[in-house]
């Protein structure tokens, strides 16, 4: 980390670093709420949601450390590498590798990363709910007359009773059980791949 108080020393000094060996306890850090009197969040690192993309042969999946393949340019797509290409300026005229358009091969609006993109990162509303599910709206029950038809007006008795509310206190007794029994099972799991991940680093 480099600041204003150590510019002068960046360079000749070593940069603090502090890794954190996996423990039991590293899971408590996100119910941290104040360090040092001041309040703070602890949240999990995000997944990047991008595919990587080889530096040599403009192929995605991997990295440029990686590849064996010949190289490829990634601004004319020639057989030979980004570095050696003539063209060292701006130009209009540049081809994809992958699919032929005219865009540098890194160009995030490729049809061949879009389609990878979608593949390995669907949307969330397309994994939680199918195009092929349709969702049909169920009307509501109307309300059944009483026996007493004499009466014009609108009384109790005109409207169906409800059920009775044993049946919604028994599933909500059996909701409850169900996500206590799933918070349990969730942090055995936490705990014995925390102990695994321990014990591989110690042995």
């Amino acid at each position: 980390m480099i600041s204003p108080t150590n510019l002068k020393d960046h360079g000749r000094k070593c940069t603090p670093r502090k890794d954190n060996v996996p423990n039991l306890g590293n899971i408590t850090i996100y119910d941290t709420h104040f360090l040092l009197n001041c309040q703070v969040i602890f949240e999990a690192p995000k997944a990047k949601r991008q595919i990587s993309q080889c530096a040599n042969c403009q192929k995605y999946g991997h990295t440029k450390r990686f590849c064996f393949r010949n190289p490829r340019c990634v601004k004319c797509a020639g057989n030979h590498s980004t570095s050696k290409c003539s063209r060292k300026e701006r130009s209009e005229q540049v081809k994809c590798v992958l699919c032929n358009g005219n865009h540098p091969a890194n160009y995030k609006g490729c049809t061949v990363y879009k389609d990878l993109q979608r593949v390995k990162y669907p949307g969330l509303r397309q994994r939680l709910l199918p195009t092929s599910q349709t969702i049909t709206p169920v009307p509501a029950p109307l309300p059944v007359n009483s026996v007493n038809d004499n009466n014009s007006g609108g009384t109790k008795s005109d409207f169906r009773l409800l059920p009775d509310n044993k049946d919604n206190t028994q599933l909500l007794g059996a909701f409850i059980e169900l996500r206590e029994m799933t918070h349990k099972e969730m942090t055995r799991i936490a705990k014995s791949i925390s102990e695994r991940v321990i014990t591989r680093s110690i042995g």
